[in-house]
């Protein structure tokens, strides 16, 4: 018979996965936690740095502006790691549907607007 790991979601229903599917055992958080905590850090210091330079400069133009947005895109991935930190650390998602589903949307949208912008 095969090991199974049932978790149970805020709303009620549970998410059945074999332990043999898992994707992230303790080693992998680690190194996920790891790493995102420096991105978190890193990223923080670098759009505070970025966002000062920006207000400093008082610039109009076509790619202060992009620059700008490229700021704000980058904040709202950081502002969803400090959730996907908590995911990692306990190994369950504690933080309801609601707030899953919506650090998913930004999870999913800053990284392709970035490659976008990049692009331009």
């Amino acid at each position: 018979m095969d090991v199974m790991n049932v978790t149970t979601v805020s709303n009620g229903s549970s998410v059945v996965m074999p332990a043999t599917e898992q994707v992230c055992d303790a080693h992998c958080r680690a190194i996920l936690t790891t790493a995102y905590s420096v991105v978190l850090f890193g990223g923080t210091v670098g759009t505070v740095m970025m966002t000062h330079l920006m207000f400093k400069r008082n610039s109009q133009s076509a790619i202060a502006t992009i620059i700008i947005n490229i700021i704000v895109l980058h904040s709202l991935l950081l502002i969803s790691l400090p959730f996907r930190l908590s995911y990692y650390l306990s190994a369950v998602w504690k933080l309801g549907s609601f707030t899953c589903r919506m650090m998913k949307k930004a999870r999913c949208y800053t990284p392709s607007t970035l490659i976008f912008y990049s692009s331009v």
